[in-house]
């Protein structure tokens, strides 16, 4: 009779360890769905009370290893579609575009260009592109470029000042024209108008082949003019046979406010062009 006894309290000890192991799958309602052995993609449940974890009167679907709470309704929010993914990643031509736009389809679209690369343009009546691009600063702010390395291409203040990054200074042709010029009245004489191959009457310079040959001009810098290195290039007009290379040498002296003209120059270099 022992024997017996123990033999059914084995066996139902093993039924009850059978039965709490065993996976449930299928649909459940409890108050705490969490107390479920579930398997996944296999286990959904309606938790009905709030003891547990999980939120009362919602439905959870058992994914890899968590659950999860399927939607109550279809609209979602913008932010939590963006909680569910960050990437659009088809946005790759102007049909295709991400649209912020007004009832009429006016509005913004955002793309990456295979020409272009990233794009953000305008929409007016379906057409691309098609409106005036404009940049409202408020009081005190600026719009600013910079290059690769995050030094200052150009910077504009709310005010309309507009300022240069020290290498990206804009650059100012400025004519010295024979007529402004001054000689030394020896090798070189004075400007005198000549007409040209019987055509027009210019000014020009007339200087013998020799190194005490000189040409002076003086020219008043733009107020944007800060210190740096000036260019010049010299023109010549031809009005007879060649008979040798043209050369020159440029100085050249800058002088501030309240500084003197003197006869100090600055180094000497060649300009010397090939005729």
């Amino acid at each position: 009779m022992k024997k017996l006894l123990s033999a059914l309290c084995l066996a139902l000890l093993y039924i009850m360890i059978q039965g709490a192991n065993a996976p449930d799958v299928g649909y459940f309602q409890r108050p705490d769905c969490t107390t479920l052995n579930p398997v996944a993609y296999s286990t959904v449940c309606l938790n009905t009370a709030s003891g547990g974890t999980l939120t009362q009167g919602n439905l959870y679907v058992y994914a890899t290893a968590s659950w999860t709470k399927l939607l109550q309704a279809e609209t979602q929010t913008l932010d939590q579609v963006f909680d569910n993914g960050k990437t659009i990643d088809g946005a790759t031509s102007f049909a295709n575009a991400v649209r912020i736009t007004d009832s009429s389809g006016d509005g913004v679209a955002i793309y990456r260009s295979a020409g272009n690369g990233p794009t953000v343009t305008c929409i007016v009546s379906t057409v691309e592109n098609d409106c005036d691009h404009v940049v409202s600063l408020n009081s005190g702010k600026n719009f600013t470029i910079k290059d690769p390395s995050g030094n200052t291409i150009i910077n504009v203040t709310a005010a309309g000042v507009t300022t240069y990054g020290s290498s990206y200074l804009p650059k100012k042709s400025v004519w010295f024209g024979a007529g402004s010029l001054s000689t030394d009245g020896t090798q070189c004489g004075a400007p005198a108008e000549a007409t040209i191959n019987s055509g027009p009457k210019l000014w020009t310079i007339i200087c013998t082949d020799n190194d005490a040959s000189t040409i002076y001009g003086s020219v008043g810098m733009p107020d944007s003019y800060d210190g740096g290195t000036v260019t010049f290039e010299g023109q010549f007009i031809q009005t007879a046979a060649n008979t040798s290379a043209m050369n020159s040498d440029i100085a050249a002296e800058c002088k501030g406010t309240g500084e003197t003209v003197n006869s100090t120059w600055g180094t000497e270099v060649a300009m010397d062009t090939a005729m």
